[in-house]
């Protein structure tokens, strides 16, 4: 038998606490500043939701990875688009 010491249920909840953060931390931000789309802010809202209620908070563990992806590419594109042209003199 196999002694477990509980060490991977912390890192587990830690993991979730740690993405809650992130994405409460994205929808405060969001409205505010204005620097991601209002429904990222909404998504990011609801995911943080998602992840309070103990016994669906396995669904973040899912859509994360979809939400960092979106948000990846909808910051990529607003990089794109707001670069300045570079001109040779």
């Amino acid at each position: 038998m196999v002694l477990q010491d509980g060490s991977s249920i912390l890192q587990g909840l830690a993991a979730t606490m740690a993405m809650e953060v992130l994405l409460a931390a994205t929808a405060i931000v969001t409205p505010r500043f204005r620097a991601l789309p209002a429904w990222l802010g909404w998504a990011s809202t609801l995911l943080a939701v998602i992840g309070l209620i103990g016994p669906i908070s396995w669904v973040l563990l899912l859509l994360f990875p979809l939400w960092m992806l979106v948000t990846s590419i909808v910051l990529y594109q607003r990089q794109s688009v707001s670069a300045p042209l570079h001109t040779t003199p």
